[in-house]
């Protein structure tokens, strides 16, 4: 009876036209902590993006004659000890911290899903030298190659954007790798070449959209690594320079103890910002995992 049900609705689904990513998206919608995450995501970069609407202090201006004032109506968070405005570095600060989180990801899904796509699609000694890349990289650690790097060039955000980037690319050509191993086994790829079509038609064409849901969850997850990643090296002095307001900077000027008991509002804004925006993006990234998985609508 069961599975005379499940064909049954199966049969229903096609009659009515939804494509794979319709099913997905109505999975998703069903999905309230992935909305409750992609609500707050939302919110967070309207904040970020639109700061000026909210504040009228510049993040950079320093105020010496108000230097670590208490939270008022005219400074919301007060100042830090060099007069500047805690809550305009607050919102400021999310823009570069969401910044390097997504142009992080896309430089890491656009140079491994490259490199994996390209390995898994025509295999042999290119297969062999993009995984052995790979594994030598994965055995580095990331956080200390990345001080490393940042150490070595003169750090900003886009120096340590191309660090992780280049550091972080493995995990996700592995999978795009497995994927594309899969696929070019599949008779509509045997029958594509058995036509004549080129190599980039049918791994553009045919086989990444077949690979998107993979490719979207990790993305997203990514996102909620690089933030977290950026905000540590921040914290230990070799992210983003501290004349550049981010989360993780702002954290790094709690470090003191007479801050952390006596100037609460300097560190649990950021601190709580962080946590808030990787939660959600964590929940994005399962109800997208879950949206996509095929097996959903069973269970």
């Amino acid at each position: 009876m069961q599975p005379a049900i499940e064909t049954k609705k199966a049969v229903q689904t096609v009659r009515k036209g939804q494509s794979p990513f319709q099913l997905a998206l109505k999975r998703f919608m069903k999905n309230k902590m992935a909305l409750v995450g992609l609500g707050f995501l939302i919110l967070i970069i309207f904040v970020s993006v639109g700061a000026p609407l909210f504040t009228d202090h510049d993040p950079s201006y320093s105020d010496l004659y108000n230097v670590d004032a208490e939270p008022s109506s005219t400074h919301l968070l007060g100042t830090n000890d060099s007069g500047q405005d805690v809550f305009a570095r607050l919102l400021y600060g999310g823009r570069i911290s969401l910044l390097i989180g997504f142009i992080t990801m896309l430089l890491t899904v656009a140079i491994g899903g490259f490199l994996g796509a390209l390995a898994g699609y025509y295999g042999g000694w290119l297969d062999m030298i993009v995984m052995r890349v790979t594994d030598i990289l994965l055995t580095l650690p990331t956080t200390l190659t990345v001080l490393f790097l940042t150490a070595i060039f003169q750090t900003d955000e886009w120096v340590l954007i191309i660090a992780l980037a280049v550091t972080t690319w493995p995990n996700t050509a592995r999978i795009i790798r497995g994927e594309f191993l899969s696929l070019r086994e599949q008779e509509y790829i045997l029958s594509a070449k058995a036509i004549g079509c080129s190599g980039t038609r049918i791994i553009f064409r045919h086989m990444l959209p077949n690979t998107l849901a993979p490719l979207v969850v990790n993305a997203t997850l990514l996102v909620a690594v690089m933030i977290t990643v950026e905000s540590a090296l921040s914290f230990l002095g070799f992210g983003v320079p501290p004349t550049v307001p981010t989360w993780g900077n702002m954290l790094k000027e709690a470090q003191d103890i007479s801050v952390l008991t006596d100037q609460p509002w300097l560190w649990i804004p950021p601190g709580l910002l962080v946590t808030l925006t990787v939660l959600s993006i964590n929940f994005i990234g399962d109800g997208l995992r879950d949206a996509f998985d095929t097996k959903a609508t069973r269970r």
